[in-house]
């Protein structure tokens, strides 16, 4: 019914695999009686829902089971909404050109871009306050309430569009499984994240126009001559303008 070929362009899989970079390099710590600091980890990060990293942490083990239950403090995040911008979303019968990605006497015509926002949510778990509040205020002051990534690819192919990850909310939940003196205590910091993702169609291929020609007349005289004018462009003018690189973290489970 949509009459067109294949294609997939990746946007949602390239917000999401951004968002986890950016936590992905977080550590903890214990501090000693000397007030030094000891035993610093990374503290791991995972696509999925929080219940299902909840359910694996408070997994009794023992040495017949083949379940291991993960430790505490880790961080899990999830879509959690898309909804569409009438805001920032122009007309769709717009047309975007640029030079190719791969061939520079090439370029790739696109219809304009379809604009939405996405939710996010990241939480922190972990079994004391002291792991949870040092993740925290290793996050908040980065979001004033955003950080912006420039991304490649999400208007266009060979694009770079810079987009601002927005903190909204941070709540608190303090879980108990069983009596307050349980050790099965979870402290879950939830933040909700709104992302704008903009998704394009497929891009047509087609040849650079580098010169063009055309019959000139000065006068209405047919008596006077024609003259012949030609315009080239320059390889300057025609060729894709070189875009650096980010290297990002794919392996979040997502």
């Amino acid at each position: 019914m949509l009459n067109h070929a294949y294609y997939y362009n990746k946007a949602i899989k390239k917000i999401v695999t951004v968002f986890g970079t950016i936590f992905n390099d977080i550590e903890v710590a214990r501090e000693g009686a000397d007030g030094d600091l000891h035993a610093i980890q990374r503290v791991p990060i995972a696509y999925g829902p929080r219940q299902k990293f909840l359910a694996r942490a408070l997994e009794q083990t023992d040495l017949d089971s083949e379940k291991i239950a993960i430790k505490l403090p880790r961080l899990s995040f999830e879509i959690t909404s898309l909804a569409f911008d009438p805001t920032t979303t122009l007309n769709s019968n717009n047309y975007a050109r640029c030079p190719s990605a791969t061939d520079s006497s090439k370029a790739t015509k696109t219809r304009q871009a379809v604009a939405y926002i996405m939710g996010m949510q990241l939480n922190i778990m972990a079994r004391n306050q002291s792991d949870a509040l040092q993740i925290l205020e290793q996050i908040l002051p980065v979001f004033s309430p955003s950080y912006t990534v420039s991304i490649k690819g999400l208007e266009t192919p060979s694009s770079s569009t810079d987009i601002p990850f927005t903190l909204n909310n941070v709540t608190l939940t303090d879980d108990y499984t069983g009596d307050f003196k349980s050790t099965n205590r979870t402290i879950i910091y939830t933040l909700d994240f709104s992302i704008p993702v903009k998704f394009f169609t497929a891009p047509n291929v087609s040849g650079i126009i580098r010169d063009s020609s055309g019959l000139v007349s000065s006068t209405d005289d047919p008596a006077r001559p024609i003259t012949k004018v030609s315009v080239i462009a320059t390889p300057e003018a025609t060729a894709a303008n070189p875009e650096s690189t980010t290297t990002i973290d794919d392996s979040f489970g997502f």
